[in-house]
C-alpha cells in the first residue's frame, strides 16, 4: 500500500517552519508587501533554517538528495506567514538545479550565497508574446567575438531588481520550438546593465522587472549548461517599459490567446508594459 503520510523528519521540519511563519513572518507581512525593498534579512533567516538548499548539492550547502515533498511542504507552510517569501525555496531550487550543471567556477560563485540567502538570481524566461512557453520564446543569441549578443524582450521577471545575475533564455538564430534554446548567466552588475521596477499588485518586494537584451553597453556572462564553455560575454540592457495605457475587452470579444490579445490591443494603438511597442 502506498502511504502519503509525512515522515517524522518532514513533520518536525514543518512544525519548525510553522512557528517561524507564525511568529516572525506574519507580523511583518503587510509592511513587507507594501514595500519595493527586498527583505534580504528574512531570506537569510530562511537560509539558516535550511529551507533554501532543499535538493541542491551538499558541497555547496544543500541537502543533497532531491525531496519535492519537503520542498512543497516548506513552501506551503511559509505561505501562511508571507506568500512572497514562500516562493523563495522554489525560486532558489529552480535556479540552483541549473547552476549545478555549470562549471565549478560558476557553482562556487553562485550556489553558496543562494543557499545561504545572501544573494538572489533571476530567471529571465517570460516574454510578451509567448508568456512562459520556453519553446515559443523569440529572444535570439548571436555569436560575436568573445561571446554572444542577446536580442529580444523579457517581462515580469521576479527578483530582477535585487538579483546579482540572471539566467537569460535565448535561442540560436533560425531555430524553432525547443530546438536551439540555451541559458546564459548574465551578471547584473556588469557595465551597461540597468534595472527598473515593474509594479505588481501584492508582490512589490519580489522586484518584478521588464528587460530588453541587446542594447548599448556590455556585460559578462557565463554559459550555464554542459553544452556551454566557461568564459563568455553578452550585451544585455534592462529597460523600464512604456507608460501603461489599457483598454477593457468585453468577455464575449476577448481573444483566446495572449498573442491574439496582444495583436488586438496593438490594432487599437494600445500598449502595456507586458507588450512593449518596440524592441531594440
Amino acid at each position: 500500500m502506498v502511504s502519503f503520510a509525512f515522515t517524522e523528519e518532514q513533520r518536525a521540519f514543518a512544525e519548525t517552519l510553522a512557528e517561524f511563519s507564525r511568529k516572525e513572518l506574519l507580523p511583518g507581512y503587510r509592511d513587507r508587501a507594501a514595500s519595493t525593498e527586498f527583505p534580504f534579512g528574512v531570506l537569510r533567516r530562511l537560509g539558516e533554517l535550511g529551507v533554501l538548499g532543499i535538493g541542491l548539492p551538499e558541497k555547496y550547502g544543500g541537502t543533497g538528495a532531491e525531496d519535492p515533498v519537503l520542498l512543497g511542504l516548506a513552501t506551503e507552510t511559509l505561505a501562511y506567514g508571507d506568500v512572497n517569501m514562500a516562493s523563495a525555496p522554489i525560486q532558489v531550487g529552480l535556479i540552483g538545479s541549473q547552476l549545478a550543471q555549470a562549471s565549478d567556477e560558476v557553482r562556487q560563485r553562485y550556489l553558496p550565497p543562494l543557499v545561504e540567502g545572501r544573494e538572489t538570481v533571476a530567471i529571465a524566461l517570460t516574454e510578451p508574446g509567448s508568456g512562459s512557453d520556453a519553446a515559443a520564446l523569440t529572444t535570439v543569441a548571436r555569436p560575436v567575438p568573445g561571446g554572444w549578443r542577446l536580442t529580444g524582450v523579457k517581462t515580469a521577471i521576479s527578483w530582477a531588481c535585487n538579483a546579482a545575475a540572471a539566467l537569460v533564455y535565448a535561442r540560436d538564430p533560425g531555430t524553432t520550438r525547443s530546438a536551439g534554446v540555451s541559458c546564459y548567466l548574465v551578471p547584473l552588475d556588469a557595465p551597461g546593465v540597468s534595472v527598473r521596477h515593474l509594479p505588481g499588485m501584492g508582490c512589490l518586494p519580489l522586484g518584478w522587472g521588464s528587460c530588453a537584451p541587446g542594447g548599448a553597453g556590455g556585460g559578462g556572462g557565463r554559459r550555464t549548461t554542459t553544452r556551454f564553455i566557461p568564459s563568455v560575454t553578452a550585451n544585455v540592457r534592462f529597460e523600464w517599459p512604456s507608460p501603461i495605457r489599457c483598454v477593457a475587452i468585453p468577455p464575449s470579444h476577448r481573444p483566446r490567446s495572449r498573442r491574439n490579445r496582444a495583436r488586438a490591443l496593438r490594432s487599437r494603438g494600445v500598449h502595456s508594459p507586458a507588450m512593449p511597442a518596440t524592441v531594440r
